[in-house]
């Protein structure tokens, strides 16, 4: 039996001095529930959450570009879709309807919160779900057609510079539509 990728990174971070294992390997369906619990229950104590809404809440108008057709929106590591969702708003309000593309490494989570979504919003959000990590799901996301405004939010700031560098470069590559528009 092969060893995966995932598994060779956890043993590369258990052989490394200093040892670590790998953030992504919290967000099973019970360390993504218990995420979601931390970032909502305690919504209030958690500055990085409660910094992250603020910012969409009050400058979400001046965030997402006016583009002249319809921008799919896409989150990576989107978790239960709550910073989604005021990007979901916005875009109903201004195109009538919205494209959505989260991508999460939760398989089981991110159904749960896209059943959730389409649920609450029915016919006016297109929902595809990729439960896969970040460099899957950016790799299956350039197949997507049109311009895409991408969240990468909390998760950002857990990895690595290098690490960062690297998916930020990665996210480029599916970016499209925005040459001329101004932002």
């Amino acid at each position: 039996m092969g060893e995966t990728p995932q598994k060779g990174v956890l043993v590369a971070g258990l052989m490394s001095k200093p040892k670590y294992i790998p953030t992504w390997y919290n967000y099973d369906k019970t360390g993504s529930e218990l995420q979601h619990q931390c970032a909502t229950e305690n919504a209030g104590k958690n500055y990085f959450t409660r910094c992250q809404m603020s910012i969409l809440q009050d400058h979400i108008q001046d965030i997402i570009p006016r583009l002249p057709n319809e921008l799919i929106l896409v989150d990576i590591g989107s978790g239960n879709c709550s910073k989604s969702k005021i990007c979901i708003d916005e875009l109903i309000e201004r195109q009538g309807k919205c494209s959505f593309y989260p991508v999460d490494i939760s398989k089981e989570f991110l159904l749960q919160s896209a059943s959730k979504l389409s649920n609450e919003y029915g016919a006016a959000v297109n929902i595809t779900p990729i439960p896969k990590d970040f460099e899957q799901g950016i790799e299956q996301l350039r197949s997507v057609e049109g311009p895409k405004l991408v969240l990468f939010l909390s998760t950002l700031m857990i990895m690595s510079y290098d690490d960062q560098v690297n998916i930020l470069r990665k996210i480029s590559t599916i970016l499209t539509g925005f040459r001329g528009c101004e932002l």
